[in-house]
């Protein structure tokens, strides 16, 4: 298992999903606690490759994340 995954198991599933939109918008939230912080380092692909993969039966955030990909 490798450190990103192991970093992205520590956070729950709407606070990954919640910053990797934040992000793919363009936009930070300042107010969000820092321990939130090293989500914002994680490479968008990475994080997406991560909700894909632990959540495989989630098709609707499947589409969601090929959606935001083409983009």
């Amino acid at each position: 298992m490798s450190s990103v995954q192991k970093m992205l198991d520590s956070f729950e599933r709407s606070k990954i999903l919640e910053i990797y939109f934040l992000r793919i918008e363009g936009r930070s939230d300042a107010s969000m606690s820092k321990h939130y912080g090293p989500l914002f380092s994680i490479e968008l692909s990475e994080m997406k490759n991560y909700l894909l993969h632990r959540d495989s039966k989630d098709s609707i955030l499947s589409k969601v994340l090929h959606v935001t990909e083409q983009a």
